[in-house]
C-alpha cells in the first residue's frame, strides 16, 4: 500500500468515525420526535428504540423499534 493509499484509507476511517458520532448525537432528539408523532397513532407502551448506524458505503442503516397496546382512531 503506497503512502497516499493509506493516507487516504485513514481519512476514510475518520469521516466514518465522524458520521458515526453525529449518528449518536441525533439518536435521543429523533427517538423523542418519533415518540411525539406515534403517540398521535398508537398508545405507546413505553418510548421507541431507535438505532442508527453508519454503515461503509456512505449510508445509514436506520432501525426502530416500539410496542403500543392500542391504535386510536
Amino acid at each position: 500500500m503506497t503512502e497516499c493509499e493509506k493516507i487516504e484509507s485513514r481519512i476514510r476511517q475518520v469521516l466514518l468515525l465522524e458520521k458515526a458520532k453525529t449518528a449518536h448525537r441525533i439518536n435521543t432528539e429523533l427517538s423523542l420526535n418519533l415518540e411525539n408523532l406515534l403517540a398521535n397513532y398508537f398508545k405507546l407502551s413505553g418510548p421507541p428504540i431507535l438505532n442508527v448506524e453508519a454503515q461503509k458505503n456512505d449510508q445509514f442503516k436506520i432501525l426502530i423499534e416500539a410496542h403500543a397496546t392500542r391504535i386510536y382512531k
